[in-house]
């Protein structure tokens, strides 16, 4: 009887340890763990620092990148952008931005835009709504492909940040654009005071 419940007992725990593994956590969306506040916070606050650089000069603004690989500016052509490729970032515990570039105006004077292209923890949607409760739809899914991404958009000061969400995971943020706001951006921001 002994070797019984022995076996028995050992039969349920490999069962159970089957079952916990084969079944997501309840938090998970579309095969992502959900991000803690600690990392949707971190996402938004490096954002917003960043946001907050763009009118260094470009030298200035990479030597405070806080990336640990940066490459030199790959120039797209006489009179066009330089991209440099800032690496990947580390930005919470569970979350990174597994590609970063930055473009630089053709004279070199400024930085024109940063993206991050995130990986790992899901900041949702609601999280972004969270931190930011006024914003701006500037692109909408047409169902043509899951490529295609819903964006909305924060403008602060004289800067736009773009948050995309793709339609192949919609309720978890992609990539994070962020340039000088144009005018358009500006105005309608102030209309949604």
């Amino acid at each position: 009887m002994t070797k019984f419940l022995k076996n028995f007992s050992v039969f349920h725990f490999l069962l159970a340890s089957l079952l916990n593994f084969m079944t997501p956590p309840a938090h998970a969306e579309d095969g992502q763990s959900r991000a803690t506040s600690a990392d949707a916070d971190r996402v938004f606050e490096f954002t917003e620092h960043i946001s907050s650089q763009m009118m260094e000069t470009p030298s200035q603004f990479i030597d405070s990148w806080p990336g640990d690989h940066i490459s030199n500016p790959i120039s797209l052509g006489a009179g066009k952008t330089s991209i440099i490729d800032g690496g990947k970032l580390k930005i919470g515990d569970r979350l990174v931005a597994r590609e970063s570039s930055i473009r630089i105006s053709p004279d070199a004077s400024r930085i024109t835009s940063v993206t991050l292209n995130l990986e790992g923890s899901c900041i949702s949607r609601q999280d972004f709504k969270n931190r930011y409760s006024k914003y701006l739809v500037s692109n909408v899914p047409r169902g043509q492909s899951d490529s295609e991404v819903l964006t909305l958009s924060v403008a602060k000061s004289r800067g736009k940040v773009e948050f995309s969400f793709p339609q192949s995971n919609p309720q978890c943020l992609s990539s994070i654009h962020i340039a000088p706001a144009d005018k358009q951006t500006l105005e309608a921001a102030k209309s949604l005071k």
